[in-house]
């Protein structure tokens, strides 16, 4: 098991609850780090991406498995094998984001 692979095994188990806050994008193992926390929030125009499958790879970081268990094997593998973007709103009404938020811009 690699050093990425123990942190988030580590992150998923912890006996608090974790937040992750996504700004920008998670694309591939980032994503996976998004999918261990207990909360996710969003912002509008964020998006999750897990390029692998066009460079001919398969999901790292646990990333399968996580979707596996909050989507179910098919809604998983039509989110993973074209490996587009998964844009925040579209993630919240699939279940995976708990809350979308709009991000004031400053400055």
């Amino acid at each position: 098991m690699s050093v990425g692979d123990r942190t988030l095994t580590r992150l998923a188990r912890l006996s608090m609850p974790t937040i992750a806050a996504v700004e920008g994008f998670a694309v591939g193992v980032a994503w996976s780090l998004v999918r261990c926390c207990d909360v996710v929030v969003t912002a509008e125009d964020a998006f999750s991406a897990a390029p692998f499958p066009q460079r001919g790879m398969a999901p790292d970081g646990g990333l399968a498995w996580f979707l596996t268990r909050s989507l179910g094997p098919t809604r998983a593998a039509e989110l993973l094998m074209p490996g587009e973007r998964f844009p925040a709103p579209t993630a919240a009404a699939a279940g995976l984001v708990n809350r979308v938020v709009l991000m004031e811009k400053h400055g």
